[in-house]
């Protein structure tokens, strides 16, 4: 397995992408708790 720049940064883009949306979740759930 021969890792190539462009898929270490599709990788990267896609971790990021889901950090951001976890993110956004973790906004959303303690702003719904009391």
């Amino acid at each position: 397995m021969s890792f190539n720049a462009k898929d270490m940064t599709q990788g990267g883009q896609i971790a990021s992408m889901r950090i951001r949306m976890f993110s956004q979740i973790a906004n959303i759930m303690l702003r719904l708790a009391p």
